[in-house]
């Protein structure tokens, strides 16, 4: 019995705390390159699905390859 609740126990807190860890939370992502003397610019665009994506365009003063960097964590 006590393994059967302890499991039970595991499963919900599992999942209470993977909901809260992957609501949404709409905010502005601070700080921006700019804060670390960086120059950027704005950078949106569609996937194939719809969904928009939004971010920074940032070139270094010597660039030597390119990374696109997305995360869907809470929605920022």
């Amino acid at each position: 019995g006590l393994t059967a609740v302890s499991g039970v126990g595991y499963v919900a807190a599992s999942y209470t705390v993977s909901r809260w860890l992957t609501r949404a939370a709409r905010g502005r992502a601070e700080p921006t390159p700019a804060s670390l003397g960086l120059r950027w610019e704005r950078l949106e665009t569609r996937a194939d699905d719809g969904l928009r994506l939004r971010g920074w365009l940032v070139e270094p003063a010597r660039p030597r390859g390119t990374i696109a960097l997305f995360h869907g964590l809470r929605c920022n």
